[in-house]
């Protein structure tokens, strides 16, 4: 993995059971301060792609790498799911929440306690500059 790539993909293949090929030996790499996207008609593998990085679906055959870790490691997980992020088209989250709700949500899913939660979304929205 070149030092500048962030992500590392390289023959990602995924077969779900029954033989569906949703993923045959794609490569790409992601570098370290891009924005990346996925744009494809339904079933093109977008979302089984991002599932896999963000290791929440099993890969077939491959090698995956995230800011230098394996998805091959069993104790790479939890590293790699608060190194990437992802946003999906339809969120399905209530409209009227706020980003400042939805980052304390974030917070709570890592295991954060509420108030802890809730001072983290605060500085994260303090940094880009979005407090009110």
């Amino acid at each position: 993995m070149s030092q500048d790539n962030i992500i590392q993909v390289e023959n990602l293949v995924k077969v779900y059971s029954g033989g569906v090929k949703a993923l045959s030996g794609i490569d790409f790499s992601v570098g370290r301060g891009e924005f990346f996207g996925f744009l494809g008609p339904n079933g093109a593998g977008k979302s089984t792609t991002i599932k896999i990085l963000s290791t929440l679906l099993k890969k077939t055959s491959g090698r995956v790498t995230v800011a230098g870790l394996d998805l091959e490691e069993s104790s790479s997980s939890m590293k790699i799911r608060r190194t990437i992020g992802f946003a999906m088209q339809e969120v399905g989250l209530d409209d009227l929440s706020s980003g400042r709700d939805f980052l304390v949500m974030q917070g709570l899913l890592y295991k954060l306690g509420r108030r802890e939660a809730s001072k983290r979304a605060e500085e994260l929205l303090e940094l880009v500059g979005l407090t009110d």
